[in-house]
């Protein structure tokens, strides 16, 4: 992996810029102004932008390790998310040229890495959990899983509103080594299941301590050809 430096303002994923410090500490402070004690949101005015990063990090963090004691129930997991999930973004930079690489962005119990094209478009994103998806099994305390890897095809030209359409491939992982295939293209959607299981130990994910950063933003997470059981085209659920 290439030599990053860690920032923490925010990257604005929709207009593809780094947020200066200043608005970076105002979108907290408006994130989180009604959700924290009044002492800590006195205290807030004078937070640096780490900071901020901790207050959201220690708050995820206690909701990940309720997911890790107990598995949140459909019904109860909203109001966990309402009172534990703290947004926060963290931005790794290519250290030689200052340029963006990804960020990682912690919500609740789960995170997600996304990786940045030279334009500052997000071209492909690891989303990381604590605990299975609903009626499958699996949960390592102190770990995630990489339960879904999404990558992004641009197309050339911007829609008729100005945005970037992009056509995409998702591959979503299950803990005993089921992988389902699901692709866009052209708006047209197809699903399929792998035909044989592949080995998911590579997967699993330390949830880092805070500032222990590096490892969510490694790119090459998987031996070559570790993932290559062909998927059968023909074949869906």
């Amino acid at each position: 992996m290439e030599k990053l430096k860690i920032d923490y303002r925010i990257w604005n994923f929709a207009y593809y810029y780094l947020d200066s410090e200043e608005t970076s500490r105002d979108i907290y402070e408006w994130w989180y102004r009604r959700r924290v004690a009044r002492r800590v949101s006195k205290q807030a005015k004078a937070y640096t932008l780490e900071q901020w990063a901790h207050l959201a990090y220690d708050k995820n963090r206690r909701m990940t390790e309720m997911a890790w004691e107990h598995p949140f129930k459909a019904d109860e997991y909203n109001h966990y998310l309402d009172k534990l999930g703290f947004r926060c973004d963290i931005t790794a930079l290519l250290a030689e040229t200052g340029e963006p690489y990804a960020f990682l962005t912690f919500l609740g119990e789960g995170c997600t890495v996304a990786f940045l094209d030279e334009m500052g478009r997000i071209y492909m994103s690891y989303r990381f959990d604590p605990t299975p998806l609903p009626g499958e099994k699996g949960n390592r305390k102190g770990y995630v899983f990489l339960y879904e890897l999404s990558i992004r095809r641009y197309h050339k030209e911007k829609d008729e509103y100005g945005d970037w359409d992009y056509d995409y491939t998702d591959y979503e992982f299950t803990p005993d080594g089921r992988v389902r295939k699901i692709e866009e293209i052209n708006d047209e959607r197809t699903i399929s299941d792998a035909t044989q299981r592949v080995n998911v130990a590579s997967n699993w994910q330390k949830y880092p301590e805070f500032g222990d950063w590096m490892p969510l933003f490694e790119m090459k997470r998987w031996k070559d050809n570790e993932l290559q059981p062909l998927f059968d085209e023909g074949k869906r659920p």
